[in-house]
């Protein structure tokens, strides 16, 4: 596993920030305290592969202080793994800094969703996960000083740890768990499968019971359906025999009702006939009272009808007070001394205005006397028509009485007809009350049986129930007692499984573990010789883990008697060891996190020549020594963000 390309924005103490390191060889990264060299290569790639933030750092403070409001936190990693090449982008958007990742193979993207789907993705490709990461591709140095100056068992435990044997001895007490829980469920188990037999046979003894309830249910419907067969025969004959009768009795209430009908119509009929006469007396009288006002009309020449009097009412009226009128003229003109006009008060020839006033006056009184005499005949013309047009709506009256009760006599006629045309159609029908009686009698007694044939029928049922239930609860205790010797079995033979694997795990723990000292020694004591360039030839792990260091001069010392700068060695021997056990050599990275601070200057540039030749894309935190660095990048702050620089 190697990175070709990191790239960093707004993350921790950077803005903007690319790498593109050589796939082998050391690339060296410096800077000043604080600059951010370990969040360029620790932090960044573990946050990005695993979503594993720096001890006791937030997912908020992984955002640079100060970025601009939009801009995501975030970091792509492309690196090489078992011929593929991987991208892995990871980063904080929105107000709430929501993590969110995609992974890309090959050029195509596998996933978008959220940071912990992304996580376990990785660990598929990759075959690793964070802590298993950090043992074989990265060392810091809290951790290199922690391997040599721990006492024996925290060494122990993280050496265990750190190469995989602790997750065995996890694996052994959850088996040995898992064992000991099976037993106690088998234990919980009241049955070792004795009962079986007894609960199968109650099975037999509750079918067979099932069985004969059936077999006398089914007699017994049997004989309920034969009765009812009998009685719906037995009710069907009723039926049509009642029919008949119903058909007969209406027929001969039909017939009486017609009789009925008719003597009614008959008396109505009779009665019919007086009115008529009493009728036609009437209008006799009245034609001959029509033609008695009829000859009182004087007049051949006009019709007979009223005249309308009060035009020559209002006539008369005027003439009356014309007539008035003049007569006080001619008061006026005869008396003495008279000579004006009594109408307009002027002087005038008075003798003349009387003879006049008298002419108009002669001939006002005439024209009222002739107008009296017009309305006199008048007066009698009316009175005369009125009596004739009295006597004719009177005759009209009764003859349209005469018409209505010849009509209303016509029309009960006509019924008396048809009613009698009905009866000499009609005639009274007889019917069998005897076969009636006897029929319904034997309803009544086929309706019994039946009743009783069903109360048998319904209790065999009952019968049939009970035994289904006890047949059902049978079954039920069988399947339940089966199930638990199942799982009484299941838990013996997951008690014998989960014991066998706890031994073959603790088994194979002791012997990783008693090859794990020997191992670690040899792969320790090579890194160690080249590293003190045979000063101190090999390093030898104790059961405990205690490591012993032997000299060129044959001498053993243990690790606490060496100085600081071979203590340093030492352990970062043991972890390179550590890490070989890891991969299997399978990876080719490596990341040194400060690790050369207790190394005098040639240590130092033993340890990264060293380093170089390992064959390995290393990278190597640390101030200065840039001499066998293949590239180097410079971590400089800035007010925008820390910035790198290549070479």
């Amino acid at each position: 596993m190697i990175i070709t390309r990191i790239e960093l924005e707004n993350f921790r103490s950077y803005g903007e920030a690319e790498i593109t390191p050589p796939t082998s060889g050391l690339t060296l990264v410096q800077g000043s305290n604080g600059a951010g060299k370990s969040s360029l290569i620790s932090a960044a790639v573990m946050w990005c592969l695993f979503g594993d933030s720096p001890d006791g750092v937030s997912v908020k403070e992984l955002r640079r202080q100060g970025s601009p409001d939009g801009e995501p936190t975030s970091v792509s990693v492309t690196l090489n793994a078992d011929g593929r090449e991987i991208m892995v982008y990871r980063a904080l958007k929105g107000k709430n800094l929501t993590t969110i990742a995609e992974v890309t193979v090959d050029g195509t993207p596998m996933t978008e969703v959220k940071s912990g789907a992304a996580t376990a993705f990785v660990e598929g490709l990759l075959k690793v996960d964070a802590t298993g990461f950090k043992t074989a591709y990265m060392v810091q140095q809290k951790s290199l000083d922690s391997m040599v100056k721990q006492t024996a068992a925290s060494r122990k435990k993280t050496i265990e740890k750190l190469s995989g044997v602790e997750k065995l001895a996890s694996a052994v007490d959850s088996a040995r768990s898992d064992a000991r829980a099976a037993q106690k469920y088998s234990a919980s188990f009241d049955s070792d499968g004795d009962g079986i037999s007894e609960l199968q046979n109650k099975v037999a003894e509750a079918s067979q019971s099932l069985v004969d309830a059936l077999t006398d249910h089914s007699e017994a419907s049997g004989r309920h359906e034969r009765r009812s067969t009998a009685l719906k025969e037995v009710q069907s004959e009723l039926r049509e025999t009642e029919s008949a009768a119903r058909s007969a009795i209406a027929r001969n209430a039909e017939h009486s009702n017609l009789e009925t009908q008719l003597s009614n119509l008959q008396v109505r009929a009779q009665k019919g006939e007086g009115l008529l006469a009493d009728a036609e007396k009437k209008l006799d009288t009245a034609q001959k009272n029509a033609t008695e006002m009829h000859d009182l009309w004087e007049w051949p020449d006009s019709s007979v009808g009223t005249t309308d009097l009060s035009e020559e009412n209002q006539k008369i009226g005027a003439l009356r007070a014309e007539r008035t009128n003049l007569m006080a003229s001619l008061e006026e003109l005869d008396k003495d001394g008279a000579d004006s006009c009594p109408t307009c008060g002027q002087k005038a020839d008075v003798e003349h205005i009387r003879s006049e006033t008298r002419e108009k006056l002669d001939l006002v009184v005439k024209d009222g006397k002739d107008l009296a005499a017009k309305i006199e005949e008048s007066k009698k013309k009316n009175e005369i028509a009125t009596k004739i047009l009295s006597a004719d709506k009177a005759l009209r009256s009764e003859e349209h009485e005469v018409k209505r009760t010849k009509e209303t006599l016509d029309s009960v006629m006509e019924e008396i007809a048809k009613i009698e045309s009905q009866l000499g159609e009609s005639s009274l029908v007889e019917y069998d009350e005897e076969t009636l009686k006897a029929l319904a009698d034997k309803e009544k007694e086929l309706s019994a049986e039946a009743d009783q044939a069903a109360k048998i029928a319904s209790d065999e049922q009952s019968r049939v129930s009970a035994a289904e239930r006890d047949m059902a609860t049978a079954e039920a205790q069988l399947s339940s007692a089966l199930e638990n010797e199942s799982k009484r079995k299941a838990a013996i033979n997951e008690y014998e499984t989960s014991a066998a694997l706890a031994g073959a795990l603790d088994r194979f723990r002791a012997q990783r573990l008693a090859s794990l000292a020997p191992s670690l020694s040899e792969s320790a004591s090579e890194y160690l010789v080249t590293l003190t360039e045979g000063s101190l030839t090999q390093i030898t792990l104790t059961d405990d883990f205690e490591p012993m260091v032997t000299a060129a001069n044959g001498s053993t010392r243990p690790v606490a008697m060496l100085s600081g700068g071979e203590e340093s060695l030492v352990a970062l021997s043991l972890r390179l060891a550590i890490g070989d056990e890891v991969i299997s050599g399978e990876g080719s990275l490596l990341v040194l996190d400060e690790i050369l601070g207790a190394l005098d200057e040639e240590r130092r540039a033993l340890v990264t020549k060293t380093l170089r030749d390992l064959g390995r894309q290393v990278f190597l935190v640390h101030h200065g020594d840039t001499e066998f660095a293949d590239e180097v990048y410079t971590v400089t702050p800035g007010p925008n963000g820390a910035t790198v620089q290549a070479g």
